[in-house]
């Protein structure tokens, strides 16, 4: 499968700040003290759950519950098969930003 788009606005509708953990680098398979990126736990209004979108750099500012949009998000899918055939499908989200999102004039 190549070049697929995924509607991000029908996928995950309004996103809503709930948290964030750090991400580490890891060297030789061992996690370093050096923060790379947070992990920002979010509430999608579509997926009726929290989701998690991983963006790199400096730590954002939210409020709790503050409407967010991210900007540049990368979805990558994959599938864990188990011994009896079952098959669980996994996504990460990346981002390459989050920001405040702000409302549409003239909407």
């Amino acid at each position: 499968m190549k070049n697929v788009v995924i509607d991000t606005e029908k996928t995950l509708g309004d996103l809503f700040y709930l948290g964030c953990d750090e991400v580490y680098e890891y060297k030789d398979n061992r996690r370093t003290e050096k923060v790379i990126g947070y992990n920002y736990n979010v509430a999608s209004s579509v997926q009726g759950d929290a989701i998690t979108i991983k963006v790199m750099g400096d730590k954002k500012e939210f409020n709790m519950m503050e409407p967010i949009e991210a900007i540049g998000i990368e979805t990558n899918i994959w599938g864990t098969a188990s011994k009896s055939g079952f098959v669980t499908i996994n996504y990460s989200l990346t981002a390459y930003d989050l920001k405040k999102k702000t409302a549409k004039v003239g909407v």
